[in-house]
């Protein structure tokens, strides 16, 4: 075009946030990329919790792409091929080698995930894919450096069900990605509904540190934030086309 040519080199293949091991994905899914990010953002503020163990916890979880992107946080992304192996020139010996994981202290401190939903589908979609991911997991030089947290999964709906304190010596931070009310709509008013989660995660679970993506549309003075939280951060961006945030909050 007017004398200039482009010439683009595919290096990846497959879209880079896929990481290998989500097969199945539930109703309105979270990119792995988004929730790494937005997982390590969220942890960089716990330094101040002073905890020798965190328990890490997501009331809403969907297919579970927040605990399982903390289940293997610090190993190297092997389930997946990328197109520039497969180029003559590059030599296979050194796209094998690679340095050894380093391990954020933060992320080493992740003892459990705890995750519940009221949709038993996306219980078994987070069972499948875990298992996708624990096989690899299990001879990675990861496990090497320090044994993945335990993962339990309840059929639980926040907003009825009793949860259990969190385990004696550690502190219990939360992630949560709740409906945005388009694809997947909730009853009343989304100022209400958030309202009315943050309240629920408040007196049931009790966070000492929580993160949570809301839609953007909703004005932070239409949403009752429970006393004794305090606002952290706030990070905003594009989820899918829709504008979102991401809250984090210190109890």
């Amino acid at each position: 075009v007017d004398d200039i040519c482009t010439i683009s080199l595919d290096t990846s293949g497959e879209h880079l946030h896929k990481r290998g091991y989500r097969k199945l994905i539930g109703e309105a899914p979270l990119r792995e990329n988004l929730a790494s990010a937005l997982l390590a953002a969220l942890l960089e503020h716990s330094d101040s919790l002073q905890a020798k163990s965190f328990e890490l916890l997501d009331p809403m979880m969907g297919s579970g792409t927040f605990l399982l992107e903390a289940f293997h946080y610090f190993s190297k992304v092997q389930m997946r091929g990328y197109s520039y192996e497969n180029w003559p020139f590059v030599i296979q010996d050194a796209t094998k080698k690679s340095l050894e994981p380093k391990s954020p202290l933060n992320i080493l401190k992740i003892s459990q995930l705890l995750g519940f939903d009221q949709d038993e589908d996306s219980l078994r979609i987070t069972k499948e894919n875990l298992a996708i991911l624990d096989a690899e997991f299990s001879g990675s030089e990861a496990k090497k450096l320090a044994p993945p947290p335990q993962f339990k999964m309840h059929h639980k709906d926040l907003f009825e069900a009793e949860f259990p304190a969190a385990t004696q010596g550690t502190s219990r931070i939360l992630i949560c990605n709740p409906p945005y009310g388009k694809r997947i709509k909730v009853s009343g008013k989304m100022s209400d509904f958030y309202s009315r989660l943050f309240e629920h995660c408040k007196l049931k679970l009790n966070p000492a540190l929580a993160g949570f993506l809301i839609s953007d549309e909703v004005l932070a003075n239409q949403i009752r934030i429970p006393q004794g939280w305090r606002q952290l951060q706030e990070i905003k961006f594009k989820n899918g086309g829709l504008k979102v945030r991401f809250l984090i909050f210190k109890s």
